[in-house]
């Protein structure tokens, strides 16, 4: 079994990633089915401190690739991963390109949905467009209930 980085199945096909719409905007994400709940609210709660829904199409989830700097398989593989805002909060930035007060409440977001947030690499380059899952199923899904976090509505065509 292909994992990504943070351990979750890769999605080679597509299977168990659906596209859902984030809750008051225009944008939607495809994303694994099991943590859209938390995906999908977390970019809700960017689109109230920053819009994600002006401008181009900048805002990415599933996507079969290797990470950048790497050899195993993206967190966007896995369908764990979306980049938001991203012609705006570019890879390898050298500023998030939020303000420091948008910083905090991130912070404070990514705490609460079990989140990690590219900007906080500990590692070569920041990657301020990029948030991810970093808990297990399990954890996911006592988050869910926790926060009672329900399904987005899936993307119609």
């Amino acid at each position: 079994m292909l994992t990504s980085a943070n351990g979750w199945q890769v999605s080679l096909d597509k299977v168990g990633i659906v596209n859902y719409m984030v809750p008051n905007t225009k944008r939607h994400f495809s994303c694994r089915a099991s943590v859209a709940p938390i995906l999908i609210n977390f970019a809700a709660e960017i689109h109230k401190l920053e819009p994600i829904d002006t401008g181009v199409f900048d805002d990415w989830g599933w996507q079969v690739r290797k990470v950048k700097a790497g050899r195993k398989y993206s967190n966007h593989a896995s369908g764990t991963a979306l980049d938001i805002n991203a012609t705006k909060h570019g890879w390898k930035a050298t500023r998030s390109g939020y303000t420091k007060k948008q910083e905090r409440i991130i912070d404070i977001l990514c705490f609460d949905f079990g989140i990690r947030w590219g900007w906080r690499y500990k590692f070569g380059f920041k990657d301020p467009m990029h948030f991810e899952i970093i808990e297990s199923k399990l954890q996911v899904k006592e988050r869910i209930a926790a926060m009672k976090l329900s399904m987005p509505k899936e993307k119609t065509k």
